[in-house]
């Protein structure tokens, strides 16, 4: 029986949730997988802090104060970070690996910003690093993109990846209230933080489809040159004119692809798409390939338990030897498509002070750009006023570029009570 011992590091919603899942599981996972895990050392900061006092009350002499004791302990041979941020946790991982012990972490932002560095610097000590949990928490994406697909099968990947976003989508569309209003809601439920911008425009999940580009395809890129457009601007009205008018639902997707597309944004998914179909706080993957046409997955992505389930599953692959990294090998510097160049269908939702001329105005604009109008629909605004008008106009499928150059023109129009809100359809 291989004898392993772990040490952790920040003990607060997903650590705390690690520490009872790993004591929970221990026994059978030694049954079932040949390996005794063992929880040797946890530094935190607050050990009686609300998320761990429990922990600290049944188990004191684990706790340490200091990352020393943890790295000059020769039997630790994984390290679980669970810090947050990037300062500290940087430091965990990288004296971590130096150190020659493994690492499996979360840590969306870290993983993005030094994903080469680290990679290579555990490639040269001879460890691994896992991090199936920073994607979809729960869904284990990671493992089946690297081991289902060994070649270059995949050829796009499409997802629902922020559970945040999904949960306030889908109550503004279900309920028809506010943004704000849903928001307070998902604050009080624990779906949203404190401050969830992040969340809100989209950054949360470019993390997450940076990731995922990096460890599909080994792409070297600034993950802040994938577009990302979030959710702040959507009204319960637009769900009902995608609904009766496109019969689609609008979700916040994330997408990317082998040509180096990726881009985050609302858009109009048909009603049968998986991903119009992620309820509440879930996420949603769609993965497509020549070979094998199109395999889904949808379950939690977000909360201390079910992140802990997958950093638990890369504690046991790296006990059993099972967990190889290739990313290191894969470091070229790569350009991803711009987005301007991708095409779509894209409505368009103006509010505006009525006045003769507008839609002249704006038909005139598009044309100069070569845009041709699919439909015009007038739509109800609750914050109205009582010269304010309404309406969105769908276009016919055209290039990102030649839209952009269009709304920087309309934007200027007077009449013009918001900026025009841009939604998307795949073509």
């Amino acid at each position: 029986m291989k004898r392993v011992k772990i040490a952790l590091v920040g003990c607060g919603t997903v650590g705390s949730a690690f520490v009872d899942l790993l004591l929970k599981q221990a026994v059978e996972i030694e049954r079932r997988q040949g390996v005794k895990l063992e929880l040797a050392k946890i530094l935190t900061r607050s050990p009686t802090g609300a998320k761990c006092h429990s922990i600290y009350d049944r188990y004191p002499d684990l706790f340490v104060d200091n990352m020393e004791s943890i790295l000059r302990d020769p039997e630790i041979r994984i390290v679980v970070e669970s810090v947050g941020g990037e300062g500290f946790a940087k430091d965990v991982v990288i004296s971590s690996i130096l150190w020659g012990k493994n690492v499996v972490t979360a840590n969306k932002a870290f993983l993005n910003n030094y994903w080469f560095e680290i990679f290579d610097l555990a490639r040269d000590n001879g460890v691994s690093i896992g991090y199936e949990a920073a994607v979809a928490g729960a869904v284990p994406i990671i493992r089946v993109v690297q081991e289902s697909f060994p070649g270059r099968q995949i050829k796009s990947i499409a997802g629902v990846l922020n559970g945040t976003t999904n949960f306030i989508l889908s109550e503004m569309e279900r309920r028809k209230e506010s943004l704000e209003t849903v928001l307070k809601e998902a604050r009080d439920l624990g779906y949203a933080e404190a401050d969830p911008s992040d969340d809100l425009f989209g950054i949360d999940a470019r993390n997450k489809l940076s990731i995922l580009m990096r460890a599909v395809w080994g792409l070297n890129f600034d993950p802040e040159t994938i577009y990302a457009q979030g959710i702040e601007d959507i009204i319960p009205e637009d769900f009902e004119y995608a609904d009766k008018k496109l019969g689609s639902s609008i979700r916040l997707v994330a997408y990317c692809d082998d040509a180096g597309t990726g881009f985050v944004c609302p858009m109009f998914v048909p009603k049968d798409d998986l991903l119009a179909r992620v309820p509440r706080q879930l996420n949603g993957i769609k993965i497509a390939g020549d070979d094998f046409g199109e395999i889904s997955f949808i379950g939690p992505g977000a909360g201390g338990r079910e992140t802990a389930t997958a950093v638990l599953a890369d504690v046991v692959k790296i006990a059993r030897g099972t967990l190889k990294n290739d990313e290191a090998s894969r470091s070229d510097k790569s350009e991803l498509r711009g987005f301007e160049d991708i095409m779509f269908r894209h409505t368009l939702r103006f509010i505006v002070n009525d006045r003769p001329g507008i839609i002249r105005d704006i038909s005139s604009v598009l044309a100069d750009e070569g845009i041709s109008i699919q439909a015009v629909e007038q739509n109800d605004y609750p914050d109205s006023k009582s010269s304010a008008l309404p309406f969105l106009i769908t276009l016919h499928p055209i290039e990102e570029k030649s839209v952009q150059a269009a709304l920087e023109k309309i934007n200027r129009f007077a009449f013009l009570v918001k900026p025009v809100v841009v939604f998307r359809s795949f073509v």
